[in-house]
């Protein structure tokens, strides 16, 4: 676990204005600290040496104002920080929900929404105390020490070679103790982690549980969860006290020998006594940042190690913007969707090879074929959430660009997996683009998905939904078929709001029966009639019959030694 993350500084701005800020405040509260010890030195040697009280005023009135102004510096080194925190707080939460915003759903599947929302509440909160106490502690330890120690240097080179000597043991023995710490705050992280996800899944399947009478034994579950949570919370305090201890009892060694030295010297009458007071006092606060940082690492643990996790999700996915696309040859085809040579890899392995398709505008294709084909990764080489490891990609006749963001302003699409949230129909059809949509032309689009039935049917939709129809989150409270055909829906206002020509479908009748299927595929029909270009992939026959281009994508064997 490093001290400051580079990545950090990268994506919050204000991490980098702090760390500038807080080293000028730095370097001014030891050029204060400083001038107080050397006015504090010179007056204790004037009155030993017998001079008045009043000659030596002038000293102490300078030391008072470098006592002020090194007050005035920690007060203002605290207030920043803590803004500071607040801010990089605020600017990792909005990268992290713009990131996972982007994503899509097969994307984020692997991170459960508990860790996510444990990450985003509580585990950046605990920046608060990595910025207003182990930040600054940091910044004076890389610059107010140095100064310090160069400071003795000038009065006592020989007290200066001792600290030198002296001061490495500190940062060995915090590596040391830090590597410990580390691991058992990473299985503290481990086990709020846990505990969030398992209070979270608990409470979505607590209906399911009580109908089954299994409800009271996830009492047990939670109760166990909660004593490693504890145990491993218990374990990072001990080592916190006890790496206290240690650098507080090698600092005290280390100052210990600096005064029996300056102490010899002085009674051998070798240096002055105001050199040798301005050394003994300067002495422990050289020592006093290195202390702190290793005192306050434990208090800013929890800091460190949600900002790493937060950056390792955001960073998870730096590399895998789409290849550009190259923009496709002139003629009728070039206004539709055009794939050439496409290859594609999974996890080491080609699923795809040199696959060709072109889709004009008006047309239904439907791609088939076995489990673990490759169909969906060719949906999401075309939205742009894999890269192809060969082939170009190229829509309307222009060139796509590398990110996401500029590709999907031209599809629509509906996975396997509804993403629905709590609130109302209309709630869930009205995202982005679609937000402000009109109730007829959201109507229209149920009565597409088969959730209303269309003026003057003669059978009646099965499962009718209405605009303020309530849904839980993820689609809770109603059937897994309305799932798949409010998302099919979804997609559908945003084909016709955003005008986005491509429509991608993922098993969108895969939950279905032959009547409602019947009617989706109608409306796929009509989509297409109306100049959209729609892709699906599905293993149902009925697709299948009734595209106008029916790929089958064949199954690939293993073949690891065509990975490029």
């Amino acid at each position: 676990m490093r001290p400051l993350d580079p990545r950090l500084l990268r994506r919050a701005l204000s991490a980098r204005r702090f760390l500038v800020g807080g080293g000028a405040l730095g370097v001014l509260e030891a050029l204060a600290l400083i001038v107080s010890c050397w006015c504090l030195s010179t007056a204790i040697a004037e009155l030993v040496a017998g001079a008045s009280f009043v000659s030596v005023l002038p000293f102490i009135g300078v030391f008072a104002l470098a006592v002020v102004t090194r007050a005035v510096s920690q007060w203002i080194m605290g207030m920043f920080s803590a803004r500071a925190a607040a801010k990089v707080q605020l600017e990792l939460r909005s990268q992290l929900l713009d990131h996972l915003a982007e994503q899509p759903a097969e994307a984020r599947a692997h991170t459960h929404l508990a860790t996510l929302s444990q990450l985003a509440v509580s585990g950046l909160n605990a920046l608060d105390a990595y910025f207003a106490r182990y930040v600054p502690e940091l910044i004076r330890a890389a610059l107010v020490t140095p100064v310090l120690i160069a400071a003795i240097a000038l009065a006592d080179p020989l007290s200066a070679v001792a600290i030198l000597a002296t001061i490495p043991c500190i940062p060995v023995f915090m590596i040391l103790i830090g590597r410990v710490t580390e691991r058992a705050q990473s299985r503290r992280w481990d086990a709020l982690t846990n505990l969030a996800r398992g209070y979270a899944e608990i409470v979505e399947g607590l209906a399911t549980l009580k109908i089954f009478g299994r409800a009271r034994r996830q009492a047990e579950r939670i109760r166990t969860i909660t004593e490693e949570h504890r145990a491993s919370t218990m374990g990072v305090l001990r080592y916190s006290f006890l790496s206290g201890f240690a650098l507080e009892l090698l600092a005290s060694i280390a100052v210990a020998l600096v005064a029996v030295s300056i102490g010899v010297r002085l009674v051998n009458r070798e240096m002055l006594l105001q050199t040798g007071i301005f050394a003994l006092l300067l002495a422990p606060e050289a020592y006093l940042p290195l202390r702190q940082v290793g005192a306050q690492f434990h208090a800013a643990a929890d800091g460190l190690s949600a900002s790493n996790a937060v950056l390792d999700v955001l960073d998870e996915d730096a590399d895998a913007s789409p290849l550009r696309s190259e923009s496709s040859s002139s003629g009728a085809q070039s206004d539709g969707l055009k794939i050439s040579g496409l290859t594609l890899e999974r996890e080491g392995r080609i699923v795809v090879r040199g696959l060709d398709l072109v889709a004009a505008p008006g047309s239904f294709t439907v791609l088939s074929g076995p489990s673990g084909a490759g169909k969906s990764s060719i949906l999401a080489a075309i939205r742009g959430s894999l890269r192809p490891a060969a082939g170009t990609i190229s829509c309307g006749g222009t060139q796509w660009g590398e990110t996401r963001a500029e590709r999907a302003v031209s599809i629509a699409w509906s996975g396997q997996g509804a993403m629905l949230f709590g609130g109302t129909v209309r709630d869930n059809l009205s995202l982005g683009e679609s937000a402000g949509a009109s109730d007829d032309l959201l109507h229209r689009a149920l009565e597409l998905a088969a959730l209303r039935s269309r003026p003057g049917d003669d059978h009646p939709v099965d499962g009718e939904l209405r605009l303020d129809d309530r849904i839980n989150e993820l689609g809770h409270g109603i059937s897994g078929g309305q799932a798949q055909r409010l998302a099919l829906a979804r997609a559908i206002v945003r084909h016709w709001v955003a005008g986005t020509p491509l429509i991608l479908l993922d098993e969108p009748t895969s939950a279905l029966d032959e009547d409602t299927e019947a009617r989706i595929v109608a409306s796929l029909r009509e989509l297409a009639s109306r100049g959209a270009i729609v892709v699906a992939v599905s293993h149902r026959e009925a697709l299948w019959e009734a595209a106008d281009q029916h790929l089958e994508v064949p199954l690939l064997e293993l073949a690891t030694e065509d990975v490029a």
